[in-house]
């Protein structure tokens, strides 16, 4: 399952067990301060949803913004999603990049 995958990732905390086809995550890049992942998560989702090329929602689990991915059709599979994981990694080293 796509989670035990991103179980031992050092960058990924997954937010729940999934289920239903929902998978919550943040991305927790080494080194960047706590105070600025809600900020990461934004940018990463807001730079998916311009691109409209991969499909990733944002929400609230307790007082922090994680990353929702969801696989809800059969045209979504495990690598579509790893794919979408693997994109938002890249654009979280270019928010690290362009943060003050």
């Amino acid at each position: 399952a796509l989670n035990e995958l991103l179980w031992d990732e050092p960058d990924i905390e997954l937010c729940h067990t999934p289920h239903a086809g929902i998978l919550c995550l943040r991305l927790m890049p080494e080194g960047l301060p706590e105070e600025e992942l809600d900020a990461l998560q934004l940018y990463v989702y807001e730079r998916i949803k311009r691109e409209a090329k991969r499909s990733i929602s944002i929400t609230r689990l307790g007082d922090k913004a994680v990353l929702r991915l969801l696989a809800l059709s059969p045209a979504v599979t495990e690598q579509s999603m790893l794919e979408t994981i693997d994109h938002a990694r890249d654009l979280a080293k270019e928010f690290r990049t362009t943060a003050p």
